[in-house]
C-alpha cells in the first residue's frame, strides 16, 4: 500500500491520538514524557519515511509537513525530528528512542560546540548541546575521522566510556546535554557510513531536519495566532472587545501575515523537495529555516504582546509555544547564521 492512500488515515489517527494527549500536554509541563513518547512511536512516526522496500511507509517530505505541524501545533515533546529522518536517511532502528549528535545541530550559538573524534575502533571528544541525549536509547554519531571527514556511528546510550551531562535549558520540552566520549572501543558494526558516503548522507538528514523543524515552527505560529484571535474577540476593555482597537488589529495582522507566509514557504519547499538534488534541497532548506526561525518567534513575541499581562504569566500557556520557538530558533540554525550560508552559496563561495 503507498503512503498517498494511507496518509490521510495516519494524519486523523495522530490528530485523534493527540487530541486524547492534549489535555495533559496543556496542563503543562512540557517535559520530557517517556510514555507519551513510547506511544508516538507505537504510531507508527519512525516508520512514515522509511523506504517502502524496508517494510516504511516511503512518505516525502511534503507527506510529513501537515504532521510535523500538527506536532507543533499541540507541542508535543522529544526528538521528533531525529526520530522520522535518521530510520530513512541512515537506516537505524525505528523502535528506540533517538538522540543525533551533530555538532552543525548548533551552529546558530556562538559557544565552542567541541568534536568527537574517530580513529583506529575507538572514539574520543566531547560535543554541547545535544538534544534528548539523556533519554536516547541510541546515539547516531557525527565524528571526525582520520582522514578529517565524518564518520557516523550508532551507539547504545549506555555505551561504555560514554558520559552525557545535562544542561540547562530555558525550555522545559527541550532536553540537552553534553556528550564526552573518553576512549570509547566502537564495534566495526556501529559504523554506519564514512568519507563521501557519510557526506551525502549528512547532506540528505540535515536538509530534511531544516524542512521539517520549520514545519514544527509554522505549527507552533499558527497555534498562537489562533489563540491571541480567539482571547482579544472576548478580553473586553472600555465596553468593547481589544480585538476592535486599531492597534491590536496590527498587531494581529502582522502575526497573520507572518504565519500564512510561514506556511505557504514551508508546503512549497515539501513539495519540490522529491525533484531538487540534495544541493538544490540543501540551500532551500536553509533559507526556509532561516525564515521559519524569525517568523515564528516574532508570531509568538507579538502574540504576548497582544494578551498584555496574562501572556507574560507562568499559569497562561502561551509561553510554553514562545520557550519552544526560541529552543528551535537557533536549532541548526537561525537566521543570521543559514542566510550567510545561502549567500555564500549563491556568490560561488565554499560553504
Amino acid at each position: 500500500m503507498t503512503v498517498t492512500a494511507t496518509d490521510a488515515a495516519f494524519a486523523k489517527g495522530l490528530q485523534e491520538f493527540l487530541d486524547r494527549r492534549v489535555g495533559a500536554l496543556a496542563a503543562g509541563h512540557g517535559g520530557w514524557d517517556a510514555a507519551l513518547f513510547a506511544d508516538v512511536l507505537q504510531q507508527g512516526w519512525a516508520d512514515l519515511a522509511v523506504p517502502v522496500e524496508q517494510d516504511g511507509l516511503g512518505a516525502g517530505l511534503a507527506d510529513l509537513r501537515p504532521l510535523m505541524t500538527l506536532m507543533g501545533d499541540r507541542l508535543v515533546p522529544g526528538p521528533l525530528v531525529e526520530s522520522v529522518v535518521l530510520p530513512a536517511v541512515l537506516g537505524v532502528p525505528t523502535e528506540q528512542v533517538l538522540a543525533f549528535a551533530d555538532p552543525e545541530a548548533a551552529i546558530g550559538w556562538s559557544t565552542q560546540q567541541g568534536q568527537l573524534r574517530f580513529a583506529d575502533g575507538v572514539l574520543d571528544g566531547s560535543l554541547e548541546l545535544v538534544r534528548f541525549a539523556a533519554e536516547a536509547e541510541l546515539l547516531v554519531v557525527v565524528a571526525q575521522g582520520a582522514d578529517g571527514g565524518p564518520v557516523l556511528l550508532a551507539l547504545p546510550g549506555d555505551q561504555a566510556g560514554l558520559l552525557v551531562q545535562d544542561t540547562a535549558s530555558e525550555d522545559p520540552s527541550s532536553h540537552y546535554a553534553r556528550l564526552t566520549a573518553t576512549a570509547v572501543q566502537v564495534d566495526p558494526g556501529a559504523v554506519l557510513a564514512a568519507g563521501s558516503d557519510a557526506v551525502a548522507r549528512l547532506v540528505t538528514a540535515r536538509a530534511w531536519i531544516r524542512v521539517l523543524l520549520s514545519c514544527e515552527l509554522a505549527g507552533i505560529a499558527r497555534r498562537v495566532l489562533q489563540d491571541t484571535i480567539t482571547y482579544v474577540s472576548a478580553r473586553e476593555q472600555f465596553g468593547r472587545p481589544i480585538g476592535s482597537f486599531q492597534a491590536i488589529k496590527h498587531l494581529v495582522a502582522a502575526m497573520a501575515q507572518a504565519t500564512f507566509a510561514l506556511e505557504s514557504y514551508t508546503a512549497a519547499v515539501a513539495a519540490d523537495a522529491a525533484e531538487q538534488s540534495p544541493a538544490e534541497l540543501e540551500q532551500a532548506a536553509w533559507a526556509l529555516k532561516a525564515f521559519a526561525s524569525q517568523a515564528c518567534r516574532s508570531v509568538c513575541e507579538t502574540g504576548l504582546q497582544a494578551h498584555g499581562g496574562i501572556g507574560f504569566t507562568t499559569e497562561y500557556h502561551l509561553h510554553w509555544y514562545l520557550r519552544r520557538a526560541y529552543a528551535l530558533d537557533y536549532w541548526y540554525g537561525n537566521g543570521e547564521s543559514l542566510y550567510e550560508l545561502v549567500g555564500a552559496r549563491r556568490v560561488g563561495t565554499t560553504a
